[in-house]
């Protein structure tokens, strides 16, 4: 047999010249209304290979090599996807994007994988289940012949998973809609755009997002400054949801319904809990590259287009009284269609107190009714505005060193939402390309165990013009910008990473629930088994986290037994 073949855990991370050690069984559990996972990794020692997943030939460009078909018996079904490897900043190649191929050709001394998703049905039967890969091989135009089975054990509890966009985990991964124009070459709002949008709105709800992000002003981030980018080719300008025009008599009028539209969509996947306003307050400047304030009398970052039909041209709004004009139109366009208790202010970490205090201060009378969020990276503006925000997301680092006074305002102020987040960095936990993915399943742990009420990423979309092919950004960690690839039918393409930031939302929720039924000392029990740390004040020195294995099991096995724990202790009633 030309490859070596081996199943491997669902949160391997297989790199492009990994040699698997032989494994040909494995066992994983699952809940029913649920899904599990497995990889298999194949390894081509001295020649070159093809592996195909389908029934088409698969007569490879390379010429005569010997072509491997893989096949699965279940009585589950099964979805396969090949993985697609990526350059990391080290310039490793790493397995991420789940293709649509149904082929690849693997090179001497290299490897691929395959990434194996299970449904289970709500009506599965409970007990142990056998998923069967079966291995063909021939060459060129010779018959196949059946060389190896790889055999992985399902056991299924009778614990019914709830769907992700109903259980209580607060994700809000933001979304970039323009980006998502730009990478496939669509117009901004038009049909074939949104249609591409509804793609990405799917695979957010299949993980359980619960915020909409609206986009109400022009380069809110200032690109990410793409415009210092000579690494890869990126354009990542994000433009206003709402068209604006100025009549002949000098009175703005506002378009919503692009924005209603998104809104709309959204919801009728689930993702319905909450609507967050961007590029309204603490708007990203770099005023040295153009970026600078445009508002003449104001401190306001805020970039507002208009068409100005008198002049025939667009223009940018220059004044104080011209922003508060829209800013007012926004939020009685979120009065008058009920829709306010959902509507959150946005700042985007904030680094000057008095400028965010003085931004707040104008916000309460001209909006007063507009609920605050904030992503916090300066410890110090939790206990500064903890009164004043409504939704606290303090990242890693600025969630240890005021550990105490978040964990009085969760006590205190139990109407407010807690989430957390890290962007590029802390090194780890993170959901980097070449990071272990136990430290994605860690955030789910982390979040039941503290009581946290959900995670922020701000990466969903963000692209680099050829993602699939290189995705490295500026120095910022290869994988900080994105969870899913854009795929070349016009698909959106899952990842790895994404597949394990579900798992994670999973774990939390059955961590949650086995708390809610059995206590905390019970979950206490789950939490043990992953959690290093139990102490999230002790994760940094300085600004530099301790060391991964001091704070969280870096093994999945030890993940897996806090699924199998809980969905075992579920099942119990």
């Amino acid at each position: 047999m030309s490859l070596i073949c081996s199943l491997v855990p669902e949160t391997a991370k297989p790199h492009s010249r990994l040699k698997p050690v032989v494994n040909t069984e494995l066992h994983i559990c699952s809940g029913q209304n649920d899904t599990c996972a497995f990889e298999a990794v194949f390894y081509s020692p001295k020649t070159a290979a093809t592996v195909s997943i389908g029934t088409a030939p698969a007569i490879s460009r390379l010429g005569k090599v010997t072509s491997s078909r893989v096949a699965v018996r279940s009585d589950l079904p099964c979805e396969m996807r090949f993985m697609a490897f990526h350059p990391s900043d080290e310039g490793e190649f790493y397995a991420d994007a789940l293709l649509e191929d149904e082929r690849v050709d693997i090179m001497p001394n290299c490897s691929a994988g395959i990434y194996f998703e299970i449904s289970v049905p709500e009506n599965a039967k409970p007990g142990d289940h056998v998923v069967s890969v079966d291995i063909y091989e021939s060459e060129m135009f010779s018959d196949e012949k059946k060389l190896q089975t790889l055999t992985c054990r399902v056991r299924v509890y009778p614990y019914v998973m709830p769907k992700r966009t109903d259980m209580d985990f607060h994700l809000d991964l933001w979304q970039h809609n323009t980006v998502l124009a730009h990478t496939f070459g669509v117009e901004l709002w038009s049909e074939r755009h949104f249609e591409l949008i509804e793609k990405a709105v799917k695979e957010l709800a299949l993980l359980g997002q619960k915020a909409v992000t609206l986009i109400l002003s022009n380069a809110p981030w200032s690109g990410q400054w793409c415009h210092l980018n000579r690494r890869t080719a990126a354009t990542l300008y994000e433009y206003s949801i709402v068209p604006i025009k100025k009549d002949v008599n000098g009175v703005f009028i506002y378009d919503f319904s692009i924005m209603q539209r998104y809104i709309d969509l959204c919801a009728r996947y689930g993702i319905d809990r909450e609507i967050t306003l961007f590029g309204l307050v603490n708007v990203w400047c770099d005023s040295d590259n153009g970026f600078g304030k445009v508002l003449e009398d104001s401190d306001c970052g805020a970039k507002i287009r208009y068409f100005d039909e008198k002049d025939g041209v667009y223009k940018y709004m220059r004044s104080q009284a011209e922003f508060d004009d829209y800013m007012k139109a926004i939020y009685n366009y979120f009065i008058d269609t009920n829709q306010i208790e959902k509507v959150r202010l946005m700042a985007d970490e904030p680094a000057d107190i008095k400028a965010y205090k003085n931004a707040l201060d104008h916000m309460k009378k001209t909006v007063p009714l507009f609920k605050l969020k904030a992503a916090i990276n300066h410890s110090e503006f939790i206990p500064e505005f903890g009164d004043r925000v409504f939704d606290f997301a303090p990242n890693l680092c600025s969630w240890s060193k005021e550990f105490k006074k978040i964990s009085e305002y969760q006590k205190t102020m139990p109407d407010k939402r807690f989430l957390w987040y890290v962007c590029n960095n802390p090194t780890h936990p993170n959901t980097f390309l070449a990071g272990d993915l136990c430290e994605t399943l860690f955030i789910g742990v982390i979040t039941s165990m503290m009581g946290m009420d959900g995670f922020l990423r701000w990466g969903f979309t963000v692209w680099c013009d050829d993602p699939v092919k290189d995705n490295r950004y500026l120095t910022w960690p290869c994988g900080d910008l994105n969870f899913v690839y854009p795929s070349k039918s016009g698909n959106i393409l899952p990842s790895l990473r994404s597949k394990a930031l579900g798992r994670a939302i999973d774990l939390c929720e059955l961590l949650n629930e086995v708390k809610r039924r059995f206590g905390r000392e019970v979950a206490q029990i789950a939490y043990d088994k992953v959690v290093r740390e139990k102490d999230v004040r002790k994760y940094f020195v300085g600004e530099e986290p301790i060391s991964a294995r001091s704070m969280y099991s870096t093994h999945y096995s030890d993940y897996d037994s806090v699924r199998e724990f809980a969905l075992s202790k579920l099942s119990e009633l």
